[in-house]
């Protein structure tokens, strides 16, 4: 039998060989077809499984790694420079934030307002630098001074010098005849300009009124929504802060209470003396 014979009768048995596999449904790779003994060894290694399978086993995210890996890079980002404010305050206020459980990313705003939730970094306790105009009617017409107390909420206070918190008083108590007629502005008395250390907002944001005690009708102030101011800091050994709060006739720092523990009673009568600015 001829070579040319011979290669005639072996196409045709390999053309019967698969038509027999396609019909009897038996898969037939394409390193079978192609005679390649070591491809088949290689796709079936790794118990029988498939290398293709495994990748798509793999990758079954349809997320590129590039975009994974990004994404990670940027929340571990934020993670570092949460961690590093949190630090920081922590030096400020003199408090342990690390150990405050973090806000859960998908707090909304209006969650926050209804569970009441404030956040650990905002103070509810300040000192008020005040200056307050002298009055122009009856005996302030002649004294040219003034008797500061202030009033938030439901309670006031009387300021005991800038080393000390200040005397806190229910309103009853604060308008009565012993205020009135003994105890006065305390420390600010015949002090327009005064200091107010410790005083409690009890939140974060109040109703400030400045009284000037009078013997029989106290001259009661504009009153101001006021919150501890985040703008003041100590820069270059002096007191600052960037916003002043102003009502008619008075005008007041509202410095956070850890700030002012830092600036220190030198520091505060010294922001008073200059008026503020």
């Amino acid at each position: 039998m001829s070579d040319q014979r011979i290669w005639s009768v072996f196409k045709v048995g390999l053309a019967a060989a698969f038509f027999w596999a396609a019909a009897h449904s038996v898969h037939v790779s394409p390193a079978i077809a192609d005679g390649g003994a070591d491809a088949i060894a290689d796709r079936f290694a790794n118990d029988g499984t498939e290398p293709d399978a495994q990748a798509d086993a793999a990758g079954s995210s349809n997320e590129p790694a590039e975009t994974a890996a990004e994404r990670e890079a940027e929340t571990q980002a934020l993670t570092d420079k949460l961690r590093d404010i949190r630090r920081k305050r922590s030096v400020e206020t003199g408090k342990n934030l690390e150990e405050l459980p973090a806000v859960p990313p998908a707090l909304s705003r209006m969650a926050k307002e209804a569970t009441g939730y404030i956040s650990p970094l905002v103070e509810k306790h300040v000192t008020v630098l005040l200056v307050m105009n002298v009055g122009k009617t009856g005996v302030r017409r002649w004294s040219k001074t003034a008797d500061p107390m202030l009033c938030v909420h439901e309670n006031c206070y009387l300021s005991r010098g800038a080393r000390q918190s200040a005397m806190k008083l229910p309103r009853s108590k604060a308008f009565g005849p012993t205020v009135a007629l003994t105890t006065r502005g305390q420390a600010c008395r015949s002090k327009p300009a005064c200091i107010f250390r410790d005083i409690d907002l009890e939140t974060v944001e109040a109703k400030l009124q400045p009284i000037d005690l009078k013997f029989l009708r106290h001259d009661r102030r504009e009153a101001k929504a006021i919150r501890a101011d985040a703008s003041c800091d100590i820069i270059d050994g002096r007191l600052s802060c960037r916003n002043v709060v102003e009502g008619k006739s008075w005008k007041a720092w509202i410095v956070p209470e850890s700030v002012a523990k830092r600036a220190g009673a030198a520091g505060l009568e010294q922001a008073l003396q200059a008026g503020l600015k």
